[in-house]
């Protein structure tokens, strides 16, 4: 068994994709040895399809480095997989599939959960405690619609060659969500976050998020007090606003001493931000708007 420091879930699903020989391209769906149904590009399915075929990698991983694998309980439950020695480990792996497909040359972006959910409330909607996962992992697949495939045909499955693939040119990446944060929320009228705003997969191999440099503690804190969709008006709406608001209540004689003491804490990290923003602001612009397809 292999320790924790050699763990590098993105190089070793990398590797093991290669090593297993996955193919992502799926047609359809064998109902018995004769019939085969065909899936359509329907996102929503295509999202689950992309979660079927990296189970295998991932328990493939999760055997090699002695991890045992839970998948949810329920629906609508985060994370799709976690990866645990046990379930008394307070050092668990969440890892999240996330799905999106181009539009041309729209820029591309996914929504990497909400923020009102288990990183407020730590048993809320998630498999574990929020408080027990250490790393999170994003799968991100970017594909292209297939509009000649339809879903509803059924053939034998001799004549597979007949369907069409729902699915063009897959793409995937594998980053740390925090990573590839972005500051804002996703796109509608929903309380998810957004992730960075990038034009192909290579940027999202590449490319950091504005919380990258910054500690989790601020990550955090920043999510936890971004206001709701339904709440107005905004206490912040970025970074850059939120550090103004940090700055402001070290004046507010109404805070406890301790939430001025931790202000001032956060606060502290501004320049770090500042940087990130002189380097990355003209490659990952995070203040135009983009249609989500995430799923």
């Amino acid at each position: 068994m292999a320790s924790d420091l050699e763990f590098d879930f993105a190089t070793l699903f990398y590797s093991k994709v290669c090593e297993m020989n996955i193919d992502w391209n799926v047609k359809g769906l064998i109902a018995n040895a004769d019939t085969v149904y065909a899936i359509g590009n329907d996102s929503k399915l295509l999202g689950r399809i992309f979660e079927i075929v990296s189970a295998p990698v991932i328990k493939a991983i999760a055997d090699e480095y002695g991890y045992i694998v839970k998948t949810p309980d329920k629906q609508n439950t985060y994370p799709d997989f976690t990866l645990m020695r046990s379930e008394d480990d307070p050092q668990k792996i969440a890892i999240d599939i996330k799905t999106t497909y181009k539009q041309g040359n729209r820029k591309l972006n996914f929504t990497l959960g909400s923020f009102t959910s288990f990183m407020r409330n730590n048993t809320k909607n998630i498999q574990y405690p929020y408080s027990t996962y250490a790393n999170h992992y994003v799968i991100g697949f970017i594909y292209e619609r297939n509009l000649e495939a339809e879903e509803g045909s059924i053939v034998t499955y001799n004549d597979l060659d007949s369907l069409a693939i729902p699915y063009l040119n897959v793409d995937y990446f594998v980053r740390k969500k925090k990573d590839i944060n972005g500051q804002k929320k996703g796109s509608g009228n929903t309380d998810n976050m957004s992730s960075i705003i990038c034009t192909n997969v290579n940027e999202f191999k590449t490319f950091t998020g504005p919380f990258s440099n910054l500690p989790k503690k601020l990550y955090l804190h920043y999510w936890r007090n971004y206001s709701k969709n339904t709440e107005s008006p905004k206490v912040y709406i970025d970074l850059d606003s939120y550090f103004n608001w940090l700055e402001s209540s070290l004046d507010n004689i109404n805070l406890p001493e301790v939430t001025i003491e931790q202000h001032r804490d956060l606060l502290s990290y501004k320049q770090a931000f500042l940087d990130w923003k002189s380097s990355y602001n003209s490659v990952v612009d995070e203040s135009e708007t983009v249609i989500s397809t995430t799923i």
